[in-house]
């Protein structure tokens, strides 16, 4: 981390009930791994909503090395929800920077 802080890319979305289980495992064991291996990108996380009726109800958020990790050949070849894309709504990224500084004394 330099000093302009970690980069991160965010990622929110609500998908259909009937096939959330399937979009789960999909995300899960595909689509983030196959993110996650992509250049530029160092680690990700996905997070779940606690309470039904929440929105979004997904989030997913990817520790980057720069802004141009969108744009690679490797990540365009999986990019988007596959045979999800038609059920996924409330789609919504964010990009932002985080600067932790440790205070011994705290």
């Amino acid at each position: 981390m330099g000093d302009e802080g970690t980069l991160y890319f965010m990622i929110t979305v609500d998908i259909d009930p009937e096939v959330e289980d399937a979009f789960n495992h999909w995300y899960d064991t595909k689509h983030m791994p196959e993110t996650c291996a992509c250049p530029g990108f160092v680690r990700g996380w996905r997070f779940r909503a606690e309470h039904d009726g929440e929105h979004p109800r997904y989030c997913a958020i990817y520790e980057v090395e720069h802004d141009r990790v969108l744009e690679t050949p490797e990540l365009n070849a999986i990019r988007g929800f596959a045979q999800f894309t038609e059920r996924v709504r409330n789609l919504e990224r964010h990009w932002f920077r985080t600067i932790f500084v440790h205070d011994p004394g705290a």
